[in-house]
């Protein structure tokens, strides 16, 4: 079994929300202007520890808190990350095992509770960052789809933009070099992070485009082939979505996430909570967890991401 995976935008985290009981908020900007829904899942202490046993099994870690087990069935302990495999040992704690009248071989872990610290360690490691408006399911967004005009929304015509006349990937590069230029000659930190954050937003609207472009392999009728467009405009916003896309129509690429994207979000929702000192950015990539980067390697790194796997 891989390691649990922590998405972006993804609908399988609807599951989670409504497990955790957890209610959106509304975000807004020093001018009261609405930026939408955002769901903070927080660290685990502010769950009620029945519910661990439950979340452990969303994510793919179904540990025995019922009893003794077949050995057999914790075959896939030894798949997981290392630090996610290091703090699910520390959960089970010693195992004691035991034989059955008809020779199996069962395992129990007595220490393994739903409310041990090393559990609480467990699930706050597993638990999603915040999510905001674009990283939501769609069920939980402020900005629902007008039921009247449901397969467009304000960025179609943009949308088709890129579809009829794609940018080439040499031209994104060479956009991001400038851009990084440009950071490079300012001393200016709000400026810094503006052009960085400006570099984030071209590489996603070229995956957008990578993504639309996927229509264009359909040669239905004209009414076919624009109900199949219709339903990419709601998909490529969401990074997950977009991934599936690619990932299905266009096999022969190498997709991969954008790197640095919890950076991307915070510098989207509140630029200024962003401090860069020294010529590094600080963040919190998760709850409790901050990350450390320079500027410049970031800029780097979706420089060659675009390079090495928008092609």
């Amino acid at each position: 079994m891989p390691e649990p995976s922590l998405p972006h935008a993804s609908q399988q985290f609807e599951e989670l929300i409504d497990l955790l009981g957890l209610e959106t908020e509304v975000e807004t900007g020093n001018d009261d202007a609405v930026y939408g829904h955002y769901i903070e899942f927080g660290t685990a202490s502010r769950h009620d520890p029945e519910l661990f046993p439950a979340v452990l099994d969303f994510f793919g870690i179904p540990l025995p808190f019922e009893g003794a087990v077949r050995v057999s069935s914790l075959a896939w302990l030894p798949n997981l990350e290392s630090k996610t495999l290091e703090l699910t040992r520390l959960a089970l704690g010693d195992p004691l095992l035991s034989i059955t009248e008809t020779g199996d071989f069962m395992v129990s872990f007595p220490q393994l509770r739903s409310d041990s610290e090393e559990t609480l360690n467990l699930v706050d490691h597993l638990l999603p960052p915040t999510l905001y408006e674009h990283d939501l399911p769609e069920s939980h967004r402020y900005w629902q789809p007008d039921p009247e005009d449901l397969y467009r929304d304000l960025d179609d015509d943009l949308m088709d933009l890129y579809r009829e006349h794609p940018v080439p990937v040499d031209t994104l590069i060479g956009e991001l070099a400038s851009l990084r230029a440009s950071a490079d000659a300012t001393s200016d930190p709000s400026a810094q992070k503006a052009f960085l954050f400006a570099c984030f937003s071209l590489v996603e609207s070229f995956t957008r485009q990578q993504a639309l472009t996927c229509a264009d392999r359909f040669t239905a009728a004209p009414e076919a082939r624009e109900y199949i467009l219709g339903l990419l405009r709601r998909e490529v916003g969401r990074a997950d979505q977009r991934r599936k896309l690619v990932e299905a129509f266009r096999p022969e690429k190498d997709y991969q996430h954008i790197p640095h994207w919890s950076l991307r979000n915070k510098l989207a929702h509140d630029i200024g909570a962003v401090p860069l000192e020294n010529g590094e950015l600080t963040y919190e990539s998760r709850p409790g967890e901050s990350v450390t980067v320079g500027v410049v390697a970031v800029f780097d790194e979706l420089i060659t991401h675009a390079n090495d796997h928008l092609r």
